[in-house]
């Protein structure tokens, strides 16, 4: 009887570590459908303009929301990437 309950908890042991060790790989960010309309947007004035690249922050911090997109160039001759660490004075 006591080989039985040993096997029982040890069979118990193996299931609880096979549930929680599943990961959700379907989770969905919530932020998710905002940033895709970011990037349609800046996509849009990018595409759509002279405008040789873009750079857009967003931050919502009650949200815990930062969303950073860098698009084009930052020098149309050498066709240098815009840069998200780039300094910007106004």
């Amino acid at each position: 009887m006591k080989k039985r309950s040993l096997l029982t908890d040890f069979n118990l042991i193996l299931c609880i570590i096979a549930i929680f060790s599943c990961k959700n790989e379907h989770s969905v960010d919530p932020n998710q459908p905002a940033i895709d309309q970011m990037k349609a947007v800046t996509y849009s004035i990018f595409a759509n303009t002279e405008v040789p690249g873009i750079i857009a922050l967003v931050a919502d911090h009650k949200r815990g929301f930062n969303w950073l997109y860098t698009a084009g160039v930052s020098d149309k001759i050498r066709k240098a990437p815009m840069d998200s660490n780039y300094k910007f004075r106004s």
